[in-house]
């Protein structure tokens, strides 16, 4: 471990992570929620999928359960063969590899964070852009008030 701080390899992981981990909860969990639930969103899309034989608390829970699945083998695939990358050439990289699946579980459960509250906006709003307005004040405004008064 010495040897690794001397040469400034011992905390690449803490100092930077990987940018494109970032699109899983920016981009691709947004969009994953919007378009299997972009029914709720028009009228003749909703009535078709509330007239089939299933209750709609099954189509909102195969739904949700589907895109968070997507998500996680987008995830942890991702983790596993970089994993695997960096195990191959550990002669050239020095990396963390239980730190890397820390991080991914971290990833993980922000993207359930930010697909909830944005399955619930979708729940509420009959618009997108309502929804998009909404699932901003619910998510951010906490923040700014615990920022503010703690």
């Amino acid at each position: 471990r010495d040897a690794q701080e001397s040469r400034g390899l011992g905390d690449v992981y803490k100092r930077q992570a990987h940018i494109y981990y970032a699109l899983f909860f920016l981009v691709l969990t947004p969009l994953m929620i919007f378009l299997l639930f972009r029914f709720l969103l028009k009228r003749d899309h909703s009535d078709f999928y509330h007239a089939l034989p299933h209750s709609r608390k099954c189509i909102y829970f195969s739904f949700s359960a589907a895109a968070f699945t997507w998500i996680g083998i987008e995830v942890f695939g991702n983790t596993i063969l970089s994993a695997i990358l960096y195990t191959a050439f550990s002669k050239y990289i020095t990396i963390n590899i239980p730190g890397i699946f820390m991080f991914a579980g971290n990833i993980f459960i922000t993207c359930l964070l930010i697909g909830s509250v944005l399955l619930f906006t979708l729940s509420l709003c009959g618009n997108i852009m309502t929804a998009i307005v909404v699932f901003l004040m619910l998510f951010f405004i906490p923040r700014i008030l615990l920022s503010g008064y703690g």
